[in-house]
């Protein structure tokens, strides 16, 4: 019986340990609407990675590969994020402008989206000083990108696809499905 109890203090204590480590990794936050960061509400709205920014850097490495944000501009509704993103194969499902409206949740000052056929989180933007940031390690160098939170009227014609009123994503679609308008 000693063996036995000796056993379950071990497995508890590492249990704890890793509930305790583990919290903000993508696996264990919570979803937008029951783990809001303090600051989440100045979060809601339009960020654009704006090229005029004093923020702004693009990189391009001695081999020609551009290195930049992951997206010029989303939109954070407080529980989704609609995004560009593009399908790896000419056969997958997608919508018509490649433009979704995806699951969000936190991770302290972290937020992520869950990609349509993603079965795990991505990391979106970390949200610091009314600000999301995102970064890239270059040549040895962590390079900052930074969004700036813009009004409806300031997005650029190039951009308004992102505006379109959109449903959320059904995650019960699967890549080989066939696109149906609503």
């Amino acid at each position: 019986m000693s063996q036995f109890r000796t056993y379950l203090f071990c497995f508890l204590g590492v249990l704890l340990l890793h509930s305790c480590c583990s919290k903000g990794s993508p696996a264990t936050v919570g979803t937008a609407e029951n783990q809001l960061i303090p600051d989440s509400v100045k979060a809601i709205g339009i960020w654009k990675f704006l090229k005029t920014d004093r923020y702004y850097e693009v990189f391009t490495d001695s081999t020609g590969r551009w290195y930049g944000p992951n997206t010029s501009i989303f939109i954070y509704d407080g529980t989704y994020i609609t995004i560009q993103l593009w399908t790896m194969k000419d056969w997958m499902w997608k919508t018509p402008d490649d433009y979704y409206k995806v699951k969000s949740k936190w991770g302290h000052d972290t937020l992520f989206y869950l990609p349509p056929f993603g079965r795990k989180w991505e990391e979106m933007a970390i949200f610091k000083n009314e600000r999301f940031t995102t970064s890239q390690m270059v040549n040895d160098s962590l390079i900052i990108f930074a969004y700036t939170k813009i009004k409806e009227s300031e997005v650029e014609k190039e951009d308004s696809v992102i505006l379109k009123k959109r449903k959320p994503h059904d995650y019960s679609i699967r890549p080989m499905d066939v696109y149906k308008e609503d």
